[in-house]
């Protein structure tokens, strides 16, 4: 018996043949629409990136957000990386087939099937409809053992998480990563420059440059990189904490005392090593531009809003309120 051909244009179907719509009914039906696409696109543009949707769903995975990409939240892809998890020396976790998951518009974290798992590792610590938990136990310090959740129902059906700093190191391929795994939709320039730059607190001028170095990331505020010798170093003190980066390294935080006394503590940080893709910032220093007066070329800049805390300039904060980037940890020297 002989099918119906299936028409490309707009038409109605009506018992087995294809009723063909007028050219004129058909240009007048595309244009009643443009008004409402016109519209829906301004709403589009108008609709800030991360907002939360007018849907409620589970907070530990914040549905209806969207990544700095467009892609709505929870996100998850496939990683074509080998990767691999150690606790107490052995490797529990050995997989070319982990995900790579959006839970919030932050950072990504890996993500495996039971199948990755080696199960004489594992024991079952809880259960409830939406997930079952598992402990590794392996070494004699129980209260170590990392923690994996495994979803049983909704958008992450079938996935187990461990946090990253539960357990003492993770590969992709043979190189170590930190913090937690870089985002492959974010991109970080470093920019020689030639553009004056000033900077003072409380009205005391601490940098005065004409080459720095910007440093431009994805979804963070431009950061100013100065040489060491064009500051005053005689009014900075090595901090008690550190900070740590997947996409740069670990670098050093330091606190600046003026001559009235006064002490912001944290307020710089330089990095003495770095990874590849930031060498060039190697040695120098930065300053949280939230909480100091930054002139570029003669024009003072508005302090940026800081997404993990609010851009006050008192003397004093806990570091975890001035981060330069959320994929930034904070630590305390050893």
């Amino acid at each position: 018996m002989q099918q119906p051909s299936i028409n490309k244009e707009l038409g109605q179907e009506q018992g087995r043949k294809i009723k063909l719509m007028p050219k004129a009914t058909l240009r007048a039906k595309r244009s009643d629409l443009l008004p409402i696409v016109c519209s829906m696109l301004r709403k589009a543009e108008q609709r800030p990136i991360g907002r939360l949707e007018t849907k409620q769903g589970d907070v530990k995975t914040v549905p209806h957000i969207l990544h700095p990409a467009g892609f709505p939240l929870p996100h998850v892809e496939d990683s074509r990386k080998r990767i691999r998890v150690y606790f107490g020396g052995v490797c529990v976790i050995d997989t070319t087939k982990a995900k790579l998951v959006w839970l919030n518009n932050h950072h990504p974290v890996y993500a495996f099937t039971r199948e990755d798992l080696p199960s004489w590792y594992l024991s079952i610590a809880s259960e409830t409809p939406k997930e079952i938990q598992f402990i590794v136990k392996l070494g004699p310090q129980p209260e170590r053992f990392p923690a994996i959740t495994f979803h049983l129902a909704g958008p992450l059906i079938g996935l187990g998480f461990i946090k990253f700093e539960a357990v003492d190191a993770w590969f992709e391929e043979e190189e170590q990563i930190y913090v937690h795994p870089r985002d492959p939709y974010k991109r970080i320039d470093v920019l020689q420059s030639s553009r004056h730059v000033r900077i003072e607190i409380n009205g005391v001028e601490i940098a005065n440059t004409r080459c720095p170095l910007l440093l431009f990331e994805t979804g963070e505020p431009m950061r100013i990189y100065i040489p060491r010798t064009h500051t005053r170093m005689d009014l900075w003190h090595p901090s008690s904490r550190t900070i740590a980066s997947p996409y740069k390294g670990t670098a050093e935080l330091y606190n600046v005392v003026l001559s009235s006394g006064e002490t912001f503590e944290d307020i710089m940080w330089s990095y003495p090593s770095t990874t590849l893709e930031c060498v060039t910032v190697k040695g120098m220093v930065a300053f949280f531009d939230e909480r100091v007066d930054v002139w570029l070329d003669e024009e003072k800049q508005e302090r940026p809003n800081d997404p993990s805390g609010p851009a006050t300039p008192g003397p004093s904060h806990p570091p975890e309120v001035f981060k330069p980037g959320n994929d930034l940890l904070i630590l305390q020297k050893p």
